[in-house]
């Protein structure tokens, strides 16, 4: 296509006679619509560690100075929209469209949008501390009530320690006779 600008183009009818040739000129200024990008899907956890720039996970090249709309109502800060922190938000998919206004009305306004897949972070639970006397019976102990109540099954444990213990059913580890 033709670049942004103005153009002018002149037209001649030429003149009979006695009458001199009459001229007009049409003049087309060339508009470019605003550049919102591309859409685009990410991931992202729900932890605190991802803080994202919105523009920057659009795909293309958008214009800048757009706003952004919480499409499924998050309730996510979009105050600085490069800068937004999805703490907190529940586990799912959330559409935020983003709007360059066209600078003439000729153009229409240009939208994407990014779909967010936000992941629910993992949990462990809280560290736990227990000191135990090791009279050399009954001293099994279930390693998983040594974590806090909201930690999520289905992680691996490893002994850190090297001591050598079966923690491979680690609701039932025998610490009996164990130095």
């Amino acid at each position: 296509g033709v670049a942004a600008g103005v153009y002018n183009f002149t037209y001649t009818v030429t003149g009979n006679g006695t009458c001199p040739s009459a001229t007009a000129i049409a003049t087309i200024s060339i508009q470019l619509p605003p550049n919102a990008g591309e859409s685009n899907t990410i991931s992202i956890c729900n932890d605190g560690s991802s803080v994202i720039n919105l523009l920057n996970n659009l795909n293309g090249t958008p214009d800048a100075g757009g706003t952004w709309s919480d499409d499924d109502g998050t309730g996510v800060n979009l105050g600085n929209p490069n800068s937004v922190s999805f703490t907190g938000i529940p586990a799912g998919t959330y559409n935020f469209t983003y709007t360059v206004t066209a600078a003439d009305p000729i153009c229409p306004d240009a939208s994407a949008v990014l779909t967010i897949t936000v992941n629910e972070a993992p949990n462990a639970g809280e560290d736990g501390f227990s000191t135990v006397c090791n009279v050399g019976m009954n001293t099994i102990l279930d390693l998983t009530s040594f974590l806090s109540m909201d930690a999520d099954t289905g992680g691996n444990w490893i002994d850190d320690s090297g001591s050598g213990l079966d923690i491979s059913d680690p609701t039932s580890v025998d610490f009996n006779g164990s130095t």
